[in-house]
């Protein structure tokens, strides 16, 4: 492989293992923190606790402006440019909106509480204000990651996660149903005053004052405001995905609530629903977590360099082995030769997991939660290829994507839930999977000129084979006093998957054999 890919391929690597141990701290602590929340509110109790969750992320996405996300290019952008007065005038500018965006997002969601009638209006008041604490959050996380704060990010990513296990859990021990909304609150109010602490040390948090810049550079606060635009206009179309994306879960969970013949029964299939998507959907993604941290500025930084080149289209300005095509097939890899194996492993100890993170009163998630791992897998190709559009300022064309995928989840779950159960859910997710990945790489070939790089096919190919046969056999065996074919079969397709991502990766990175010369030194 060329130096300069076997090179990049490293930072990959490395970034991965930086945010992928933080990850692995964090999903410990969450283990812990669910496993105790199941004991104590149970089925029930959890999926209060979803349906608040995602209210609060539907009301929150759709009040933000999209500022968590457009606000990292912009960053990253001006970083490179290294110009310290124009990144401290911008930095105030998202502060100055993410306050905006917070008090129109506790506004709305005021407003809303006088219509909802699926929880105490009561709840909706108190958790109110954790949307506008959660946009000034993101606020501060896109500084940080368009800063390329790696350290600092996953600092504030771990002390986050331990401090949700400490506020929340004396909460629903002494106040059972009746805490859910005030540990949510105190959790976001714990988080806030992390992150802003570890942002105020990249940029001091000023907003109502501008005499730390020179004359050039101050501004009104309209001014101020309006030199946000292009941020908004760009994360206007993020917005506008993230309603569709919540929306159809806050869709699917309120069509199980209604199935249901009571508010209880509702609420314990809410929380099983919850459970299955969480072990597989949740806690996998902690893998792309780990891998997009970094992946996102780099290739903002590739597509504006392109777009900026003085040569024709910018195509030969960046190296190949720089450009944003070249990127994006990189994560690809890297992604499919880490989830493979772990959602082998996933699938072979799925029955232990969850009665391990919860309690036997989850059985029932089971099969949802195997048969949804063939998404995820599915994801590590077509999930680096979604960020393209929005690397390149296309929100329209990123919108339109997320809108076509999140219509297709909102029919596909309820439907396959009324006929087949929760199984059916898990069901549905993969060949939701199927469809988008089709849809968008052939999209974006087009529209793009983007390239999938065949060199691998045979490896992903042989890995979602493995997958599938682990899927098969636990599903048939999952009733099966002796299980002797789970424990024959699986085993077998977790080790040969493992043996093929570590070949790849030791033949194309020079991360295993930093790792074997440190063993033996």
């Amino acid at each position: 492989m060329h130096t300069n890919e076997s090179k990049q391929l490293d930072h990959v690597i490395k970034c991965t293992g930086l945010f992928g141990g933080v990850q692995g701290l964090n999903l410990l602590i969450n283990i812990v923190r669910n496993r105790i929340t199941a004991s104590l509110l149970g089925p029930v109790g959890t999926g209060i606790i979803s349906l608040l969750a995602n209210f609060i992320e539907l009301v929150h996405h759709s009040t933000d402006f999209g500022i968590c996300f457009s606000a990292i290019k912009h960053v990253a952008e001006l970083f490179e440019s290294n110009d310290q007065e124009r990144i401290t005038k911008f930095i105030r500018t998202v502060r100055i909106w993410c306050l905006l965006a917070g008090l129109l997002g506790i506004t709305v969601a005021l407003i809303a509480a006088i219509f909802i009638k699926w929880t105490d209006p009561v709840n909706i008041i108190m958790v109110a204000p954790i949307i506008g604490i959660s946009t000034i959050i993101a606020g501060e996380q896109a500084i940080l990651k368009g800063a390329k704060q790696l350290k600092r990010i996953a600092v504030v990513s771990v002390f986050s996660t331990i401090a949700a296990l400490i506020v929340t859990i004396p909460i629903y021990f002494l106040f059972s149903f009746k805490g859910i909304a005030i540990a949510l609150l105190l959790n976001h109010i714990a988080i806030l005053i992390i992150t802003t602490y570890h942002s105020n040390k990249v940029s001091p948090y000023i907003i109502f004052s501008h005499n730390h810049l020179t004359p050039h550079y101050r501004s009104s606060w309209y001014d101020t405001i309006r030199a946000g635009y292009p941020m908004i206009t760009l994360g206007i179309g993020y917005v506008i995905a993230g309603v569709f994306g919540k929306g159809s879960e806050f869709i699917i969970r309120h069509f199980i609530l209604d199935q249901s013949t009571s508010i209880a029964d509702g609420n314990a299939a809410v929380g099983l629903y919850t459970a299955g998507y969480s072990i597989v959907i949740t806690y996998a993604s902690y893998v792309f977590t780990a891998l997009e941290v970094d992946f996102f500025p780099r290739l903002s930084a590739a597509c504006t360099f392109c777009i900026n080149s003085p040569t024709s289209g910018g195509a030969n300005i960046y190296s190949q082995h720089d450009s944003p095509n070249t990127i994006i097939n990189q994560q690809i890899e890297i992604c499919a030769l880490l989830m493979a194996p772990l959602l082998c492993a996933l699938v072979l100890f799925m029955p232990h997991m969850v009665h391990f993170l919860y309690t036997n009163n989850y059985h029932a998630a089971i099969p949802m939660a195997v048969c949804a791992s063939v998404f995820m897998f599915l994801k590590a190709f077509f999930g680096p290829l979604e960020y393209l559009a929005l690397a390149k300022g296309n929100s329209k064309m990123y919108m339109f994507v997320e809108l076509v995928y999140d219509i297709l989840v909102a029919i596909a779950i309820p439907v396959a839930y009324s006929r087949f159960g929760l199984i059916g859910c898990g069901i549905a997710l993969s060949i939701c999977g199927i469809i988008n990945l089709v849809f968008v790489f052939s999209l974006y070939s087009k529209r793009f000129n983007f390239r999938f790089d065949f060199r691998l096919i045979h490896i992903y190919v042989i890995q979602f084979i493995l997958l599938l046969i682990a899927i098969i056999v636990l599903m048939y065996d999952i009733n099966s006093a002796h299980r002797l074919l789970k424990w024959t079969i699986c085993p077998m397709c977790l080790i040969i998957s493992s043996i093929i991502s570590i070949n790849i990766l030791y033949r194309e990175t020079t991360i295993i054999h930093q790792i074997i010369h440190k063993i033996r030194h």
